[in-house]
């Protein structure tokens, strides 16, 4: 699911970018674009491979077998999440317009409440005091 999310935001990107190219940017910040979209690229990626390194599901909504706070997941509890915005304001940069940042700056509250909120619940349910101790000490996002 997570990849058909950030796959659905990155099409919403580029049909703004095609439909409303109100340019704002200088030509050559595109490369911070670049440069941020790698980093979400590979902080998605990162927190992809500890799901499956300790064999649990990324999908939300389903039951994770394993609470995972090592790695990345000690800094933020949403790394996949972090990295799917990071890429859209990447490509948002990349473009150089306006109107491709409207999707990141939706993303977050749509995620916070129609996603992660749910997910908390879930997780508070499954590993108990365990995720209580993770969460308040972990930030949400950053």
């Amino acid at each position: 699911m997570p990849p058909v999310i950030i796959l659905i935001a990155i099409l919403f990107q580029i049909a703004l970018h095609k439909l409303l190219p109100i340019m704002i940017i200088f030509e050559k910040m595109y490369w911070i674009g670049i440069v941020m979209g790698f980093l979400g690229f590979f902080i998605f990626t990162g927190s992809t491979l500890l799901f499956r390194i300790n064999k649990t599901t990324m999908i939300p909504f389903q039951d994770p077998s394993f609470l995972i706070t090592n790695g990345i997941y000690k800094y933020t509890r949403n790394p996949m999440y972090l990295g799917m915005l990071f890429v859209q304001f990447g490509i948002a940069i990349y473009f150089g317009s306006i109107s491709p940042f409207i999707i990141p700056f939706l993303f977050i509250p749509i995620m916070n409440s129609r996603i992660i909120q749910h997910e908390e619940v879930m997780l508070e349910k499954q590993f108990g005091e365990s995720y209580i101790i993770f969460k308040n000490s972990v930030r949400r996002w950053i």
